[in-house]
């Protein structure tokens, strides 16, 4: 007996032999799944405008300096490029990450006249945001 796995195009099918799979330890686990395409996983705001004492700043060069993430059991994320880092140099790797839960501060750099903030999963793993808060600098 095999095991076929099809990918996403149907002439992409790879077979495992059913003894291939089989260990010595009673606990062994087979894990599937999609290849993490970055570009699906996101989250973007609309451009970050206000109204300052002189008006509205729409088209002014300004900047998110600061961006607060409300998470719950997450292991990976990043804000317009800047990572969360999960691992600690002193982590055992041979025990599970431990997820984040609380608020995340990410510094951020550059100005523009549509700053946005991006909220990415660069690798498949658990993410919840429950909520965003942005510093702007005009």
């Amino acid at each position: 007996s095999t095991v076929n796995i099809i990918t996403e195009t149907i002439k992409d099918v790879i077979s495992i032999p059913i003894q291939a799979l089989t260990s010595r330890s009673d606990d062994y686990e087979l894990v599937v799944s999609k290849a993490n395409k970055q570009e699906n996983n996101f989250i973007k705001t609309n451009p970050i405008d206000l109204i300052g004492n002189e008006g509205p700043v729409t088209g002014e060069p300004r900047a998110i300096s600061k961006v607060i993430l409300d998470l719950n059991s997450t292991l990976s994320v990043s804000v317009n490029g800047v990572s969360l880092g999960v691992l600690q140099v002193t982590d055992d790797l041979s025990q599970p990450k431990t997820p984040v839960t609380g608020k995340r501060d990410f510094n951020l750099l550059g100005y523009g006249k549509d700053p946005q903030v991006t909220v990415t999963q660069p690798a498949p793993l658990s993410l919840q945001v429950n909520g965003i808060i942005t510093e702007v600098i005009i």
